[in-house]
Order: structure tokens, then sequence, then C-alpha cells
């Protein structure tokens, strides 16, 4: 009985140690490349609410070096790597001076450029560094 048995015992073990090494696996984020982002919210450092964006903010991804952040009336252009693994950075930032943006987005571009992490949330994306500003896919419909 033991001869039938512990070939059994040994499969279901090893099938459940494959399975728990699996589950510690990071998962691999999307690249950002070739994508729109619609701004839901940022999360200041040091606070416990996030703020909502009371306007359409809207960050793309030209390609997988190159961004542009529209704010109310002014836009940042810069320049990102970003990893499968979660890692993100931000340099060579330009930014357009038309006057007057909002604190929010003043703010919100802040944390942007000062983003090292970048991870996937239940609503899209979220960048991370001193704050937090959270991205939600923006969808485009072919005519």
């Amino acid at each position: 009985m033991w001869k039938t048995f512990t070939p059994v015992l040994l499969t279901a073990g090893l099938l459940v140690l494959s399975c728990d090494q699996l589950e510690d696996k990071p998962q691999l984020l999307e690249s950002l490349a070739h994508s729109q982002w619609e701004v839901t919210g940022y999360l200041p450092p040091a606070t416990p609410e996030p703020k909502v964006s009371p306007v359409p903010y809207q960050l793309t991804f030209i390609n997988d070096s190159t961004f542009i952040l529209q704010l109310d009336i002014n836009r940042l252009v810069g320049k990102y790597s970003a990893t499968q693994g979660g890692d993100f950075s931000v340099r060579e930032i330009k930014r357009t001076d038309n006057c007057c943006d909002s604190e929010y987005a003043l703010q919100m571009a802040e944390i942007v450029q000062g983003a090292n992490v970048f991870q996937s949330t239940k609503e899209g994306i979220a960048l991370q560094g001193s704050g937090e500003v959270f991205l939600k896919k923006k969808i485009t419909v072919n005519p």
C-alpha cells in the first residue's frame, strides 16, 4: 500500500511547492509605450486621503522613452524609463509656461517628476515617489 501511496504524496507535495513559488514571483507590468492615461487623483506625501482630479489631466507615453503630461494650461514633456519589474525614472523635463496652472496640477506634476516606481492597481497604474499619482488607462475607440 505504501508503494502506491508514496508517489501520490510526493507528486502532490511537489505540486503544492511549485504553486507557492509561482505566487511569490512578482507580476510583470505592461509596457507603458504608446498608451494614454487619465489622472484620477493623487496622494501627496504624508496625507491620508487622495485628492480626486478636478479635470481630466492626461499622461501620454509617446514611445518607450518620451511622455507628455497635459496640465491645466501648460504641459510637461520629458524622458522616462520603466522596467517590467516596476522601476521608473523621469529625466530631461521641459515645461511650457503659458501662465498659471492650479495648485493641484503643480503638485501632481511634482509627484510625476519624482516618481521612481510604477505598479498595477485595480483601476490602472500608480506612479510612486514622494507621493502617488493614480492613472486609469484611456480607451481609444477606432471608428
